[in-house]
């Protein structure tokens, strides 16, 4: 499953002193495309509108779908959450932990996997984003490094 990682971003609310939530995350908005071995994923975010960040993604293998997400960011009052509607699944929120604007993690130990979601800088073009969760004492991830490519490109 793509990470939306997906995801994603930018706010309202100031957090920890910081610039508003939306300036932690803005830098995600945009296109960007990753590739391991067969899997393509694609994730593209809308700038921030009122307050709200609108993403979707896919991943693409042997030239077909194989999975696709809907996702949103946005402030709630006490800082930002991450919301993802994945193909076939019910809807699932994970609020930011404190950080930077180099890095964000969106956290929810509720849900069984992913628990966390991060998305992190790469440099002017790259996007290094992550799903991890939890299994007894053991960290499982799955990366995802992205390029910035142009909206519209394959």
């Amino acid at each position: 499953m793509p990470l939306r990682v997906i995801v994603a971003l930018g706010l309202l609310a100031p957090v920890c002193g910081l610039a508003a939530p939306t300036d932690r995350t803005a830098w995600i908005a945009g296109c960007w495309r990753g590739v391991v071995a067969d899997r393509v994923f694609e994730e593209q975010w809308m700038t921030r509108s009122a307050g709200l960040m609108l993403g979707a993604g896919r991943t693409v293998q042997g030239g077909r779908v194989t999975t696709y997400e809907h996702m949103r960011i946005e402030a709630d009052g006490e800082g930002l959450v991450f919301t993802s509607k994945p193909l076939g699944k019910p809807e699932d929120s994970f609020p930011a932990l404190p950080g930077d604007d180099q890095r964000i993690v969106f956290e929810n130990l509720m849900h069984p996997f992913p628990q966390r979601i991060i998305y992190q800088r790469d440099g002017e073009s790259g996007l290094a984003a992550r799903i991890e969760g939890n299994r007894g004492d053991k960290v499982i991830g799955i990366d995802f490094p992205l390029k910035r490519i142009p909206c519209g490109s394959t």
